[in-house]
């Protein structure tokens, strides 16, 4: 079930679970999990306004391997290895990285497995 859904940019939408689960569904009515949200919105749920935060920005792609140590980005470079094809072939073709592009999100979340929650965000911090 649904517990909270906010604005996460001006075409998607952040949706948290009751379990804790969370997960980014663009606003489209095309999409099952847009529609589960707009019965959850008839039902009397509300989609938080997109909140005014950190400005967005972009960051070259080479950018967290120049500050990465060796042996993280040994353990890196391990780690990609065991992630999907389509996720390695979406990173691979990128150029940058944008705060508000899921591609950012689900290497944020990768990096903060594979080292630390605290090193992801040093690592993908503003230049």
């Amino acid at each position: 079930m649904i517990k909270l859904a906010e604005w996460s940019d001006i075409s998607t939408i952040k949706v948290t679970t009751d379990d804790g689960e969370v997960s980014f569904v663009p606003d489209d009515f095309g999409n099952r999990h847009r529609e589960e949200i707009e019965e959850w919105v008839k039902a009397g749920g509300v989609i938080a306004p997109l909140a005014t935060g950190p400005v967005a920005y972009t960051i070259s792609k080479k950018t967290p391997w120049i500050r990465m140590t060796d042996a993280e980005a040994t353990t890196v470079a391990n780690a990609m290895k065991t992630q999907s094809v389509r996720f390695q072939m979406i990173y691979d073709a990128a150029n940058e990285l944008t705060t508000t592009d899921d591609l950012y999100t689900t290497l944020k979340q990768f990096l903060g497995a594979a080292l630390s929650p605290t090193r992801a965000d040093e690592l993908l911090a503003k230049e």
